[in-house]
């Protein structure tokens, strides 16, 4: 491990969520194309897989080098779950649409597996540049899940929220909105675990 950590700052962050929403959009666009043609809404999570897990590693190996497994965990971690869910839906019919309640309850209920399983796999990774990357697994759990929840929420669940708001959840920006709640969560999580140390954490 390097004894001086990169530092990452906002400038960090908002790179990181510009990414991220790029490779969310992209990623469930490419994912939804492929899979007409072969494994159905499980290629969503290789195509988000893929798509994000580059374009995140563009920026994040400039602060750790050698880093390009960080692709091949997010294409794991999100192929393995939704995989799985895929046969629940195959053997005993559950719902497999991003639909509310089950549909988004079940989808994020994989993504949240598929993001903690993607986490433990990005460990070895951080590891080279945080003494404690532990908390990885946690944020990355929750930043894939809530991104479901933001990019599925149906109209009836908003209430009297703004239009604006609704707007962002239903219409054309929600996969974008989704890439933002991930981002944002996941790259605020990258910032806390790469800060510098005082001497007195580093005892």
């Amino acid at each position: 491990m390097d004894t001086q950590p990169a530092v990452m700052g906002w400038g960090f962050w908002w790179r990181w969520v510009l990414l991220t929403i790029f490779g969310y959009a992209v990623g469930y666009n490419v994912g939804s194309f492929l899979g007409r043609i072969v494994l159905g809404g499980v290629s969503i999570g290789i195509g988000e897989g893929v798509i994000v897990g580059l374009c995140q590693w563009l920026l994040l190996k400039r602060y750790i080098p050698n880093s390009a497994k960080w692709i091949l965990a997010s294409v794991i971690g999100l192929f393995v779950p939704l995989g799985l869910y895929g046969a629940a839906w195959f053997i005993w019919r559950i719902s497999f649409d991003r639909v509310w309640p089950m549909g988004v309850l079940g989808w994020a209920g994989a993504y949240l597996v598929g993001g903690a399983f993607m986490g433990w796999m990005q460990l070895h990774i951080l590891r080279r540049r945080v003494v404690d990357p532990r908390p990885w697994v946690y944020i990355s759990a929750i930043g894939w899940c809530l991104s479901i929840f933001a990019m599925r929420i149906r109209a009836d669940m908003t209430g009297d929220l703004p239009i604006p708001l609704i707007i962002l959840r239903h219409g054309p920006m929600s996969l974008p909105f989704a890439g933002l709640v991930l981002g944002a969560i996941t790259g605020w999580g990258l910032m806390k675990l790469m800060r510098p140390q005082a001497p007195a954490e580093q005892a």
